[in-house]
């Protein structure tokens, strides 16, 4: 029968200090957000569970949490299957039951030589006094001189988180206030980095917790909540919104794998576009690019039209001789040009290509210049409080939910393009092109509809920023509200139809953020004096 970890700790004596130790911010629904200066004292809710509950001291439960990666409930769950002896093994410690730390110094090969106690250390074989030796719970012991270099040189290579014994064939971890007191001595700036790399490892080592990506990284970092789903979008108090699981910008409903393969593609093709523009030009009788070899400028493509090579106008047989010059300069015509020399690979894939980044590029200048017409809602506020409707109490801040409700529609309606070039596409490996045309016709419904409500939202807002009459304030806040309310059900509608309709033909791995009609959550800063208190007592 599994233990009940919630009341009861190792003695099997019920136990209300750890039952309310774990009332703290791992139970939170929603994600927070933890400011570096805070890490430690976040550190410590984990770290006081695991060592009231095993009685064990904080260097061993640092290790048991670090290898199971900061997941509290893993090593419950370990220490129930597993037992606590097979638990500490595994997890780099040795097992010692009558918990003795530190050693006897009659345990050591020592020589006497009057009253001094001499000890040779089988590293640098020289002969140290007894008191310059240090033993490490796995029993193994060495000088101080030798202790030290293994540290720094681990803290140094990158495996200050689990410093290995020296002993060879020995796989257990040494005591990281061991480590701390002895490289101290020697350098206290490494002692310094060591604790950082400590702190910081609460968040590089911890499934459920990551750094904000904002650029400039605003240094905090964002812990999920128990019922946190690890493919969820979270929104940093400075503002920045991302994918949990990919750590780039929130792209739901397009999956992690698709939204990573359309940005590697728009960098290529951007690239591939320059080069086109710069050397090649576009056949003005059948459109298709042609690449110049030679230093005549009088072209002849392979379909037997010739044309000008330095304004790209089509030309007789004869170049520069009869009535054709190209040496003055048209902005016209340049941009005519321009515009169909950008179209000059006239592959199937690659104007496939372009009706997609076209309409997500679209899209996504209309949500950037939307999000700067937010600006403006203070204005709007001082017009409905000048003019206000039949109903102030209700819906009262109408606008700003109106918008609110378009930008997160519209980032809905963008991210729907990438996903739709790769899902019916054939660059996607593992995709089930089975009943792709149904499957496509079934998506491009919804989208359409998600599309066409986005634009009458768009348009009612942009209207009402206009000239508008004390009298039709209440009429448009009606067909905002409602257009509102019906494009979060095409929202709903559009992540239901990629999860149920179209996710299964790409397997098991693939998966996207539920839809929030918030949009990403809203990570909470925990205060330490207020929030964590309780949890540390006076350790804050």
């Amino acid at each position: 029968m599994p233990i009940d970890f919630s009341i009861m700790d190792w003695d099997g004596n019920r136990s209300s200090s750890s039952n309310s130790i774990r009332n703290d911010f791992s139970e939170q629904s929603g994600p927070l957000a933890i400011t570096r200066d805070r890490l430690m004292a976040a550190q410590m809710v984990d770290l006081s569970k695991v060592m009231e509950f095993l009685a064990i001291n904080e260097s061993q439960a640092r290790v048991l949490l670090m290898h199971h990666r900061w997941n509290v409930e893993r090593v419950f769950d370990a220490l129930d299957r597993k037992g606590k002896e097979r638990l500490f093994a595994e997890s780099g410690l040795p097992f010692v039951k009558d918990d003795v730390v530190g050693f006897n110094l009659n345990q050591l090969p020592m020589q006497c030589e009057g009253h001094r106690f001499s000890f040779l250390c089988t590293v640098c074989f020289e002969e140290v006094d007894a008191k310059e030796v240090t033993r490490m719970e796995c029993g193994h012991y060495f000088c101080n001189c030798c202790w030290t270099e293994h540290f720094i040189t681990s803290i140094d290579n990158g495996h200050a988180r689990r410093i290995k014994c020296m002993e060879i064939q020995c796989s257990y971890v040494c005591n990281y206030q061991t480590v701390c007191l002895l490289v101290s001595a020697r350098d206290p700036l490494v002692t310094a980095r060591f604790e950082r790399l400590l702190m910081e490892s609460y968040i590089d080592d911890n499934d459920r917790a990551c750094w904000c990506p904002s650029n400039p990284p605003c240094g905090r970092a964002i812990l999920l909540g128990s019922q946190s789903d690890p493919f969820c979008e979270v929104e940093c108090m400075c503002g920045t919104q991302f994918c949990f699981n990919c750590l780039s910008e929130a792209h739901s409903p397009c999956t992690c794998r698709i939204w990573g393969m359309w940005v590697k593609r728009c960098e290529v093709e951007k690239q591939n576009i320059d080069w086109i523009e710069a050397n090649t030009r576009v056949c003005p009788g059948c459109g298709h690019a042609v690449f110049k070899e030679g230093g005549c400028n009088r072209m002849t493509c392979r379909c037997g039209q010739t044309f000008c090579w330095l304004c790209g106008g089509p030309t007789g047989e004869s170049h520069l001789l009869q009535g054709h010059s190209c040496n003055r300069f048209t902005k016209a015509e340049q941009k005519k040009l321009r515009k169909h020399a950008l179209q000059g690979p006239t592959s199937q894939e690659s104007f496939r290509y372009m009706h997609y980044c076209e309409r997500y590029r679209s899209h996504t200048n209309s949500l950037e210049k939307e999000t700067l017409i937010q600006q403006t809602l203070q204005t709007c506020s001082l017009f409905l409080s000048t003019h206000p409707t039949d109903r102030p109490n209700r819906d009262e801040n109408w606008v700003l939910t109106g918008f609110e409700k378009l930008l997160l529609s519209r980032r809905v309606l963008t991210y729907t393009y990438p996903f739709a070039f790769y899902m019916f596409g054939d660059e996607l490996p593992g995709n089930d092109l089975k009943n792709k045309g149904s499957r496509q016709d079934l998506f491009e419904d919804q989208q359409q509809q998600l599309e066409c409500c986005v634009e009458k939202l768009a348009m009612e807002l942009e209207n009402f920023f206009d000239q508008i009459t004390p009298g039709e304030v209440a009429e448009v806040r009606f067909r905002v509200v409602s257009l509102s309310r019906l494009l979060d059900n095409c929202c709903r509608n559009m992540y239901e139809c990629i999860q149920e309709e179209l996710l299964p033909y790409l397997g098991l791995t693939e998966f996207i953020a539920q839809y929030k009609p918030s949009g990403p959550d809203k990570a909470k800063e925990i205060n330490c004096g207020e929030d964590m208190r309780p949890l540390l007592g006076s350790s804050c």
